[in-house]
């Protein structure tokens, strides 16, 4: 079946406590499993509907367009607030929290989730399309797809934009893999910067700003520690800025590959560092320019460089940590250790990570941007 969820499809609506008026605070716990457009809270989110302070923990299982919170999200809705635990597992489109992205946001948002997919994998959303915006999320545990498969998002098209947001992850893929994004892929016309104005030139250019990414990346072509692939057909590129990743072996590009046009990545914006310069108090003054704004500063630094054996804390975003002075508040990442072990799956009802195979997995063509169902 398709559209499948608490809710399969929540259009012009906001839910409330099991209502239809915002989702505040509500727990689930369970397994969902369906065709296309699979999601824990909704099969589909539509039409400025707002969902907020929604935590989902459980086993997400689809074809396509699947994700721990809703499958696709599109028409301008939010989701806001809250915390998705578990295992995703579908085809092309799968992310942590959200499968298929459209016009829309996701802001917020603790995603620790094992993910699995094919095309369009990511740790927070697979596809990303037309405006859409990822800021404000933490990501930990561990993504596997084919192609286009990253930390945060699988595939950005179309001037989608991931903000003030960090995955701690291991990741394995085929084609396009990347710390943070997978593919970004800009079609802007080619037109001329100087014939539009400067709100139309941001319009049409990804920006992926103040992240950081820690983990391993496996790949066979195109790997990058922040992304994997950029590939613009016009003279409107995208941006890259204060967004920094932990060396990696076998890593040695930011961005896998350039094709087309301009990326305006200048090397004090972004940049690789050893592992141990983004933990501890002093993380922050390595990776430098992480602030809003006005200035201020987006991450916490850990009061701790590593815990007893050793492994390192990173910085926290501000808008979840409450004791600053709290060790627990902030992330680690343990060499080689996915968040989330089979034992840990199995006792959420979910199963060990599956390889995607090309020949037995099940794959969905990208959906339309008329793809969205209005009923």
């Amino acid at each position: 079946a398709d559209n499948v969820g608490l809710f399969g499809v929540i259009s012009c609506g906001d839910v409330s406590n099991l209502t239809i008026k915002g989702c505040s605070n509500l727990k689930l716990n369970g397994d969902v499993t369906g065709g296309n457009n699979v999601g824990m809270l909704a099969g589909q989110v539509l039409n400025t509907s707002m969902i907020t302070n929604c935590s989902v923990s459980g086993t997400v299982k689809g074809e396509g367009n699947v994700g721990g919170i809703a499958g696709l999200v599109s028409g301008g809705s939010v989701i806001e607030g809250g915390a998705v635990t578990g295992y995703v597992e579908g085809g092309d489109n799968t992310g942590g929290a959200v499968g298929y992205l459209e016009e829309s946001q996701i802001k917020k948002l603790e995603i620790k989730e094992n993910v699995t997919g094919l095309d369009g994998t990511g740790g927070a959303a697979g596809y990303i399309t037309k405006n859409a915006l990822i800021k404000y999320c933490a990501v930990e545990g561990s993504v596997s797809g084919r192609d286009d498969v990253g930390g945060i998002a699988g595939c950005s098209v179309e001037a989608s934009d991931i903000m003030n947001s960090y995955s701690i992850v291991n990741i394995d893929g085929r084609t396009n893999v990347g710390g943070l994004v997978g593919g970004i892929y800009d079609k802007a016309e080619d037109i001329e910067r100087e014939l539009k104005t400067a709100t139309e030139y941001d319009k049409n250019k990804t920006v992926v700003e103040n992240c950081y990414m820690v983990g391993e990346i496996g790949f066979t072509k195109n790997g990058g520690g922040l992304v994997g692939i950029y590939k613009a057909n016009g003279k409107i590129g995208g941006s890259l800025k204060h967004s920094y990743y932990a060396e990696i072996d076998g890593v040695y590009y930011t961005i896998g590959l350039f094709e087309g046009s301009n990326f305006d990545c200048e090397e004090e914006r972004f940049d690789v560092l050893d592992a141990d310069k983004m933990a501890g108090p002093k993380a922050l003054e390595n990776m430098t320019g992480m602030v809003d704004a006005e200035g201020e500063n987006i991450y916490i630094a850990p009061p701790k460089q590593t815990d007893e054996v050793g492994n390192y804390y990173y910085p926290q975003l501000e808008v979840f940590v409450k004791k600053a002075d709290d060790i627990t508040e902030f992330p680690k990442y343990m060499t080689a250790i996915p968040i989330y072990t089979a034992e840990d799956l199995k006792s959420i009802g979910g199963t060990k990570k599956v390889e995607p195979s090309e020949e037995t997995v099940p794959t969905l063509a990208r959906p339309s941007g008329n793809s969205a169902e209005t009923t």
